[in-house]
C-alpha cells in the first residue's frame, strides 16, 4: 500500500515539491495501518514528534476524526462512531487534547449512530472529551 508509513508520506510530499500540497490525517487509518498503534499519551507524543520531523505540522491541514472497527495493524479502512471502536473514548480524548493536534480542524468521518453519517451524538461525545 502506498503512503502506509510516515516515511512514505514524507517522501511523496517532498517529491512533489509544492507548498500547496498537504495532507489530512485520519485517526482510524493511522491506527489500522499501525502508524499510531495505540492512542496512549506516550504513543501520541512519539507520533507527533515523528510527524514534525518527517512531514511538518504545516503540511497537516485537517484530521478525519473517527474510531476504528478493526484492530491496529489490520490494514483495513473501517470507521466506527466515537468511543464505539478499538481506539475508544480514552484514546480519542488523548488525541484531541494533545498540544500539537488540538489546534487542527477536526472533521467527523463516522457512520453515525443511525448509519446516516456524522450526527449530534458523535459531536456531543467529542465535545465531552475536550479538556479546556
Amino acid at each position: 500500500m502506498v503512503g502506509d508509513t510516515l516515511e512514505e508520506i514524507s517522501e511523496i510530499i517532498k517529491s512533489v515539491k509544492s507548498n500547496r500540497l498537504g495532507m489530512c490525517l485520519d485517526t482510524a487509518h493511522a491506527f489500522e495501518s499501525g502508524i499510531l498503534p495505540d492512542y496512549s499519551k506516550k504513543s501520541i507524543d512519539e507520533f507527533s514528534k515523528k510527524i514534525d520531523k518527517l512531514i511538518g505540522f504545516d503540511k497537516i491541514l485537517a484530521v478525519h476524526l473517527n474510531d476504528s472497527k478493526t484492530p491496529s495493524f489490520s490494514n483495513k479502512d473501517r470507521h466506527e462512531n466515537i468511543g464505539e471502536g478499538m481506539i475508544g473514548k480514552e484514546g480519542i480524548k488523548n488525541f484531541i487534547n494533545h498540544k500539537d493536534f488540538k489546534k487542527l480542524p477536526f472533521l467527523l468521518e463516522v457512520p453515525g449512530f443511525d448509519d446516516n453519517g456524522p450526527d449530534k451524538k458523535n459531536i456531543d461525545i467529542v465535545k465531552s472529551l475536550v479538556v479546556e
